[in-house]
């Protein structure tokens, strides 16, 4: 039986997406999405602990994804972080009105983004 947290990445560039994988599998178990739409397909299946997802991803980007998540009261309490390069203010704020713990801008250490991920957790 795994005691590790669960932490599902939500990603569409494959490099990044493996990047974060490595950065996290040593400490966490680590669930792979590449859209919005993958993830609500995971959600069936797992409870992750956190959730690291970019904004911009096609088929349903996580925006739209985070909205998902709040239609269940149980998956809108997931610690949830964006780490995007959307820098846009308006963006920023409507992500925290969906309830997003943290906005983080890319490019970040791997040091920094194991930081903010312990941080959700707590």
């Amino acid at each position: 039986m795994e005691n590790r947290n669960k932490i599902l990445i939500v990603e569409d560039d494959k490099s990044i997406l493996f990047l974060l994988e490595t950065i996290f599998k040593k400490e966490y178990q680590v669930f792979l999405a590449e859209n919005g739409r993958e993830a609500l397909a995971h959600l069936q299946e797992v409870k992750p602990d956190v959730i690291l997802s970019d904004i911009m991803m096609p088929v349903m980007n996580g925006m739209q994804f985070k909205e998902e998540l709040n239609k269940d009261i149980e998956k809108a309490q997931i610690p949830f972080i964006f780490l995007t390069a959307e820098g846009n203010p308006a963006t920023k704020r409507r992500s925290l009105e969906l309830g997003v713990e943290f906005y983080v801008i890319k490019p970040i250490k791997p040091r920094d983004i194991k930081e903010i991920v312990l941080s959700a957790l707590k």
